[in-house]
């Protein structure tokens, strides 16, 4: 990053500047005027240092340019044609807006020529640790990348690597008149520590979701209701965690080699994450699901280069013997040599995938979280948090929740639903007595009906298990009352299930 200092040239002469800037100088052109000021009898670059010093940087090279009178003063510039239209004390002031009070010779600078990026820096950079981004709504045929000026960014962002370095130059800057920093400046960098890096690399996007709290469906008087957003993640789901470990403990365990490939049976999240973890490896991947599982999942996991096998279901719903079909064909699959079947049900590298999502609860929270809870598919989520914020906190409790329509893991009978990704209709083989408190069961109704409340008065879009996730955290903060927090997950993201009866069926449309 590049901050533009300020310096006094004492060989400059006292002059008085006085020409229009437009668009073809600020990209590193010189204008039709000064054009024609080069072409006037005695106004050459070779008797005008300061002209001479502009003539350097309008050929799209480093060098020094005069911008406006500072005290009588030449202010000399080391940097880009565009910092010529930036003004000591505010020909430009915030987002490029004129600064009150602001006085100088001549005609004012035309609409055009005011930079779409100038902050009072100084005190940004104070109160916030960084400067503020460049604003592109306006003026955005002014604003420039490092592609624009090659040797220039290169050569600054080897000078100030870092926001912190532009932070420490900035408060040198200060005002020869005034003692204090000028009201404007301009810049840019990559981000401290960046590089170029494989494509391997998107799967660092893995993580670290915000943590929101919920505002408008939480009644007065209950707990506070967390939500971690998940969908935030790369392909919109959790399971990109799961994913990710699953992937890589097989790699180096040597069970996966880059030239075998990935079977694995899904509902669909697990399938599109495993898709953009093998897509980033260069793995290949077939899936097994079913027609009972949106499109859009089963389009999403194609589109990132698997090959996806589609078994019918009973009207489109989830049921145990759907389940087992599916379990069986990828078992027939993974008998072919070179096969790493991830088994997202046994594999125990799944539930460490979720540690990080544990330790991320427990740092936002600051520790003080009262309860987390979460539906059960495989249990691998529930398995991995639970472990990891137990030994942190064993007060803390685990609340399960399950499909009403097929309540296995508190005795009730399998059935179909309607809730992707949960209740397979028999108990995981992760599951262990003990590891939930409380079991909480929710209906397909009432998970789309509060699935389609956050989206509109919490403005957070999620799919039919982040309803059901929702429903058991608020039973659980009404019974822990005012000054508790209940921490859940926005499982996915609403995209997967636009095509479904969530975003489709009865129920939706404009709020009365």
């Amino acid at each position: 990053m590049v901050v533009q200092q300020n310096r006094i040239d004492p060989e400059a002469p006292r002059v008085r500047r006085n020409r229009h800037v437009d668009g073809a100088h600020l990209r590193g052109t010189p204008s039709d005027q000064e054009q024609r000021n080069e072409g006037r009898a005695g106004d050459s670059d070779e008797a005008d240092p300061i002209r001479q010093r502009a003539s350097r940087v309008g050929g799209g090279k480093r060098g020094t340019n005069d911008i406006g009178n500072a005290g009588g003063r030449a202010i000399d510039h080391d940097g880009p044609p565009w910092i010529d239209v930036l003004r000591d004390r505010g020909a430009t002031g915030h987002l490029g807006r004129p600064d009150r009070g602001f006085r100088r010779s001549g005609p004012p600078l035309p609409a055009r020529a005011r930079p779409c990026g100038a902050y009072p820096a100084p005190r940004a950079f104070r109160n916030h640790g960084h400067p503020p981004p460049i604003d592109v709504r306006r003026n955005s045929d002014l604003c420039w990348t490092p592609h624009d000026w090659p040797s220039w960014g290169g050569a600054a962002s080897d000078r100030l690597p870092s926001w912190s370095a532009a932070e420490t130059q900035v408060r040198e800057i200060r005002n020869p008149r005034v003692g204090r920093p000028p009201r404007a400046v301009f810049a840019f960098a990559h981000p401290e520590g960046y590089r170029v890096r494989s494509a391997a690399a998107i799967l660092h996007a893995v993580g670290n979701t915000p943590l929101v709290e919920l505002r408008r469906v939480v009644p007065h008087g209950h707990a506070r209701v967390l939500v971690k957003v998940e969908s935030h993640n790369p392909t919109g789901s959790m399971k990109d965690r799961m994913a990710v470990a699953v992937i890589d403990g097989a790699l180096a365990s040597g069970k996966l080699t880059p030239s075998g490939f990935v079977v694995e049976y899904t509902g669909g999240s697990t399938g599109t994450s495993l898709a953009f973890v093998c897509a980033a490896r260069g793995i290949a991947l077939t899936i097994i699901t079913a027609d009972a599982f949106s499109r859009e999942k089963r389009d999403h996991m194609r589109a990132l280069g698997a090959e996806v096998i589609e078994l019918e279901s009973e009207g489109g719903r989830t049921t145990k013997e759907l389940i087992q079909r599916m379990i069986a064909r990828a078992a027939e699959i993974s008998a072919t040599p070179g096969a790493f079947f991830a088994d997202q049900f046994r594999n125990p590298d799944a539930s460490g995938g979720y540690a990080s999502l544990a330790r991320e609860v427990w740092e936002q929270t600051e520790g003080r979280i009262d309860a987390f809870v979460q539906s059960v598919g495989t249990a691998q989520c529930i398995t991995g948090v639970s472990d990891v914020l137990r030994a942190l906190a064993p007060t803390i409790r685990i609340v399960a929740v399950e499909p009403s329509e097929s309540a296995v893991l508190s005795g009730g009978p399998a059935g179909a639903h309607k809730i992707e990704g949960v209740g397979p209709g028999f108990v995981p083989p992760r599951w262990r007595d003990g590891l939930a408190d409380e079991i909480f069961r929710v209906s397909t109704a009432e998970a789309m009906e509060m699935t389609r409340r956050l989206a509109r008065e919490e403005a957070i879009f999620g799919g039919t298990s982040s309803g059901a996730n929702v429903i058991a955290a608020l039973r659980v903060a009404e019974r822990i009352g005012p000054g508790g927090t209940v921490v859940t997950l926005i499982c996915d993201s609403g995209l997967k299930y636009l095509s479904t009866e969530l975003y489709t069926g009865p129920g939706n449309g404009p709020v009365a």
